[in-house]
């Protein structure tokens, strides 16, 4: 595990005093970047050779990207 996750589990575990409100915001901030990023990934795996190329990037990069769960940054 990484530094970044520990401090976003620590994050998300926090006692910082903030009310049920405003957790639910965080955890529609996080479904919503979740949903980004799957939508990323699956976009970036149906480009062309051509386009990835332009982009700078291989297609097992492409590949490599797209098949990592949603949760993972």
């Amino acid at each position: 595990m990484t530094a970044a996750h520990i401090a976003e589990r620590n994050h998300w575990h926090a006692a910082d005093g903030r009310g049920p409100l405003a957790r639910l915001k965080q955890l529609k901030d996080l479904l919503a970047l979740w949903r980004q990023r799957s939508y990323e990934r699956q976009a970036l795996a149906g480009l062309s050779d051509q386009l990835l190329r332009d982009v700078g990037i291989t297609r097992c990069d492409a590949m490599n990207e797209a098949n990592k769960p949603f949760w993972r940054a």
